[in-house]
């Protein structure tokens, strides 16, 4: 498979002024190696010198959806968002991709540990193992989802990692009930039952034994495993995001018509919450893997916070990221937490290409 072309640009805040220059990127692309790169540049938001948090550098790739950081120098992703895509790994320093015989869909997730992914499909999940040297392979471990009349809700629900050895997706069985369903990285499959089961499971997180899911009635409920009662923690809730020790909940809550809030609020007290942002659309709220940001998509029509933000979650101070919002790209950190992906793809116009979008932090 031929190096893709890749486009990358970057921005440096100059110190005492919100100025952002811009500096140079040159790959290779095509096989002679011998084909230029176009500069683009990708504009950001201005900031306050007094920011704790700024942009570094944004980098632009062009022609590849990446799902996920495999290390904070290498993604797991597709070149092209169609049906007969293959995954491929792709180098960030050499930008050297590298390609596998492993077919691509609409989800694949990398473990916390980096030596697992599972991709889903309909009816199915498949196990890879990432080994050393940019290298994955199928481990063999093709889980069947659809046991004791069960099937796995791939467009409409999210599931999310438990440890580095289970992953949870939300299932349904004929009678409508919903459940769980807890994959292995071992091939082995678990399927728990819900209490408030009759509504369909859209987001599902889980810390210490303690679920937090979000049905398609907008509530966010709590129940512990084993517990045959579900808590119902709020009602009118968009989105939300488990930090991660379990400690603390971003929400994101309908307040009004065309309005949502983001809020944090600790696991261990519900009653009170800090306000975050508001604006008509909130959605994608991201913790960094130690817990210290926030990252969010707001969308604002008539004034005030509009793009990608990253947040203090400790003094609550946040800087803008990036000017335009996509309140449908997941914002995935890399294992350090330096820096934020966001890909979108062209999955209603096929003759646009897919783009991954790197965002480094200043620390």
């Amino acid at each position: 498979m031929n190096l893709r072309q890749s486009v990358t640009a970057s921005v440096k805040q100059m110190a005492g002024y919100a100025v952002l220059i811009a500096a140079f990127g040159i790959l290779f692309a095509g096989c002679d190696g011998n084909q230029e790169r176009a500069i683009k540049i990708i504009d950001a938001p201005a900031q306050s010198k007094n920011d704790e948090i700024a942009l570094e550098r944004a980098d632009r790739l062009e022609g590849l959806y990446a799902y996920d950081w495999m290390s904070d120098q290498e993604l797991l992703g597709s070149e092209r968002a169609l049906s007969n895509a293959l995954l491929v790994v792709h180098r960030l320093p050499t930008g050297d991709t590298l390609p596998t015989d492993i077919p691509a869909s609409s989800q694949v997730h990398i473990s916390p540990d980096r030596k697992h992914a599972v991709v889903l499909r309909i009816g199915k999940a498949e196990m890879l193992e990432l080994g050393a040297q940019s290298s994955l392979s199928s481990s063999g471990r093709s889980i069947e989802v659809g046991g004791e009349g069960l099937s796995y809700l791939l467009n409409q629900s999210h599931g999310s990692w438990k440890d580095n050895s289970t992953y949870i997706v939300p299932v349904v069985n004929p009678q409508n009930e919903y459940g769980l369903a807890l994959l292995g990285t071992d091939g082995g499959i678990t399927y728990l039952s819900v209490p408030a089961s009759k509504e369909s499971i859209e987001k599902i997180e889980m810390r210490d034994n303690i679920f937090y899911m979000l049905n398609v009635s907008k509530q966010l409920l709590r129940f512990e495993l084993g517990s045959k009662e579900a808590a119902v923690m709020y009602e009118h809730i968009a989105d939300f995001s488990l930090s991660p020790d379990g400690q603390q909940l971003a929400i994101v809550v309908e307040t009004a018509v065309d309005e949502e809030a983001l809020k944090v609020v600790s696991t261990a007290d519900v009653t009170s919450s800090t306000f975050v942002a508001k604006g008509r659309l909130l959605r994608q709220p991201s913790w960094s893997p130690d817990g210290t940001k926030l990252a969010f998509t707001v969308f604002n029509l008539n004034q005030g916070m509009t793009g990608l933000y990253v947040m203090n979650a400790k003094t609550g101070r946040m800087a803008p990221i990036a000017a335009q919002p996509n309140p449908e790209a997941p914002i995935l950190w890399s294992p350090s937490g330096r820096q934020l992906m966001v890909s979108e793809e062209g999955a209603y116009d096929r003759s646009r290409q897919s783009i991954t979008t790197l965002y480094q932090l200043n620390k």
